[in-house]
């Protein structure tokens, strides 16, 4: 297994796939994927995948770095979109792959990182240093 920055064509090479077991996804159209990708990759954000043997997308995680106005104009790190095909679950792959985006949202400068989950994923993040903290509030758009 490798953990990497992912690509361009690991979108199509098991990444919607891995993110799927994580929510309900829909295809995405080409320009939709092209978008997401620019946004993402802007060189401020991490975007990991674990790579199987097969060269195929088994896990992925994604560290959002924002700037912020508090604190002196530091910034935040947010990680989201963890998750590892249920074929590969157990094997640490989800711990590397968090272990590494907590890592580079340091060397980002991160004063803080932060994270959704269930309330059934919580114990596994407090393995990490994660705490309960306030409440995640949601208004659905669409």
């Amino acid at each position: 297994m490798l953990i990497r920055e992912m690509q361009w064509d690991d979108i199509d090479n098991g990444l919607l796939e891995v993110l799927s077991h994580l929510s309900q996804t829909e295809p995405i159209p080409p320009e939709s994927k092209a978008k997401i990708w620019n946004n993402l990759s802007n060189g401020e954000n991490a975007m990991l995948v674990a790579i199987g043997t097969d060269g195929k997308v088994i896990g992925t995680g994604i560290l959002i770095v924002t700037w912020k106005y508090l604190r002196g104009g530091v910034r935040a790190g947010r990680i989201s979109d963890v998750a590892t095909h249920p074929d590969y679950e157990g094997r640490g792959i989800g711990s590397v792959i968090v272990k590494d985006l907590i890592r580079i949202a340091r060397e980002k400068g991160c004063y803080k990182v932060t994270l959704k989950c269930s309330r059934k994923n919580r114990s596994w993040y407090e393995r990490f240093g994660f705490k309960e903290d306030e409440v995640a509030m949601r208004l659905n758009l669409l």
